[in-house]
């Protein structure tokens, strides 16, 4: 129970600013533009939080490059290095670089019902924990192009020996699909 709330409180937490939007900045330091979208994938035990970039450099498009944080129970073991990509029956290895890690903590207030309280509610605050695992995968152009003519893909990372699959389909899917066809306005 305690982990369905976890989730469903981060879930709530994160719904708001993961639309899937494809938007384009212009980097003048680094002469590019930068096609970034935040989306977020879920497991019952697992949020990740995906920010999607790739730069293009006179039209042309450099990988994706995904910028995860993975947000897991307290007791989670520390995410390996080594995963998978499963698309259709092809299965690509990807390698997380960059990884870190952070245990995050919030305090939850809510009111219960109580009728010895002047006005029939006492505050009830809970702390809570995750730890956030960060990490960065980028995407080789033969999985992009994969993912194109893709129904669904699974994304598997491990945390110790225990593996966590994220099913990325449907609407997900087709965002995710939007981002890989995106190109900046000449």
């Amino acid at each position: 129970m305690k982990k369905l709330s976890m989730l469903t409180l981060m879930c709530t937490l994160f719904i708001g600013c993961a639309t899937g939007e494809v938007k384009f900045t212009t980097d003048d330091f680094k002469g590019t533009t930068v096609a970034k979208m935040k989306l977020n994938h879920y497991t019952g035990a697992c949020v990740l939080e995906a920010n999607y970039t790739r730069d293009f450099k006179s039209g042309n498009p450099d990988n994706i490059v995904i910028y995860g944080r993975f947000h897991t129970g307290t007791n989670s073991q520390d995410i390996k290095k080594d995963g998978f990509i499963k698309i259709g029956e092809t299965i690509h290895k990807i390698i997380l670089s960059d990884i870190s890690s952070e245990v995050q903590t919030w305090t939850d207030t809510s009111k219960v019902a109580d009728a010895k309280e002047k006005d029939g509610f006492k505050k009830d605050k809970t702390v809570r924990s995750s730890k956030v695992y960060s990490a960065t995968l980028t995407l080789p152009k033969e999985v992009e192009k994969d993912i194109l003519s893709a129904d669904q893909l699974s994304l598997r990372v491990y945390f110790g020996s225990e593996d966590t699959t994220f099913v990325i389909k449907n609407e997900a899917l087709a965002k995710v699909k939007g981002f890989i066809n995106a190109k900046p306005a000449l």
